[in-house]
């Protein structure tokens, strides 16, 4: 095993999924589940060759930094050598709303210890990994002003079709995490609205909100909230009912959204839900502003083909995201 002035494993990769958060947005900080997937866009992370510069994400800085408050001082000097590519999680310059800092932190997490373990990350712990990526993402988004669920963590971690509930208050405490399935059939179609969005100002204005008319907000929070248990528990029903349960799920989580938006007053949007005939439609996560979307691409829920990585020449950055909720979407440290 290295020490911290030895030389460490610069072979290792790690890449770790963006996310879709589909349901229970902002109720989630309040102790609702919410139901997020991980995407095949992904982020790389390598260790930087000798003299080779590295960023000043305070992300990869929060990262290395709870590292070492774990005693983890081999990992920690490993961090602080972590290069990312999140550009597919990117559109130009501009956010895509996937999870780019949660995906960042995890493989930079997953890399920093696999590669001062020189092992390549066999037998590498995701609970750690999720711990450690957890603490040190919630570090750097609170010295902005506000944390996050965690979610998009627990889904660049585990990949898959989440149920995520935040971790009871104390020292130590994890978050309840539960693998759903995804119901045959059903397929999402994501599309960029064409503008970022920001947690952290997000969640800070619907905190405004809250103080200033605390019952049209709570009473849209436990809208969001009960549109969500039922996501979440459609993924969970059996086969010939579960599609349509979801369907109804989203449509109703949808309508909530849109009531959080008239009751904080930030953003503006069209309705969540089409017309009649048409599938339910809603922002992922934080709500954008309005703006005509860019074209979409049709999506499969899973292609369970291998992810590669790095990207393949000739990807395209555009917008359309396909939405792989199966097991090869887990993080993969060669």
């Amino acid at each position: 095993m290295s020490g911290p002035g030895d030389a460490l494993d610069v072979g290792v990769v790690a890449s770790a999924p963006g996310k879709l958060i589909l349901t229970g947005e902002y109720a989630v900080l309040d102790g609702a589940p919410a139901l997020v997937i991980a995407v095949d866009r992904r982020v790389t992370a390598r260790l930087a060759a000798s003299g080779e510069a590295t960023g000043a994400s305070p992300f990869l800085t929060a990262v290395a930094e709870e590292l070492a408050r774990r005693g983890l001082a081999h990992a920690a000097t490993a961090a602080r050598r972590v290069l990312v590519d999140s550009t597919a999680l990117y559109e130009g310059a501009t956010k895509l709303g996937l999870g780019s800092s949660a995906a960042v932190t995890v493989a930079a997490t997953a890399l920093a210890l696999a590669a001062s373990a020189a092992r390549g990350g066999a037998g590498l712990d995701r609970a750690q990994v999720l711990a450690i990526a957890a603490a040190a993402h919630a570090a750097a988004q609170g010295a902005k002003g506000a944390r996050g669920s965690g979610a998009d963590i627990a889904a660049a971690t585990l990949g898959g079709v989440l149920e995520f509930v935040v971790a009871e208050r104390g020292e130590g405490a994890a978050p309840r995490v539960t693998r759903r399935a995804w119901p045959t059939g059903v397929r999402l179609i994501p599309f960029f609205t064409g503008t970022a969005a920001d947690t952290v100002t997000l969640v800070a204005a619907v905190t405004a909100a809250r103080a200033r008319d605390r019952v049209a907000v709570d009473a849209a929070l436990a809208a969001v909230t009960t549109a969500s248990r039922t996501a979440c528990a459609a993924c969970a029903a059996p086969p010939a009912l579960a599609a349509t349960a979801l369907l109804g799920a989203l449509a109703l989580a949808a309508h909530a959204t849109d009531r959080l938006a008239a009751a904080h007053r930030a953003h503006r949007w069209s309705p969540g839900v089409s017309p009649p005939h048409g599938p339910p439609w809603q922002p992922s996560g934080a709500p954008p502003r309005p703006r005509a979307p860019a074209p979409a691409t049709s999506a499969s829920p899973c292609s369970r083909s291998p992810q590669m990585y790095p990207k393949p020449p000739g990807r395209s950055s555009k917008p359309g995201v396909s939405p792989c909720p199966c097991d090869s979407t887990r993080p993969a440290w060669t």
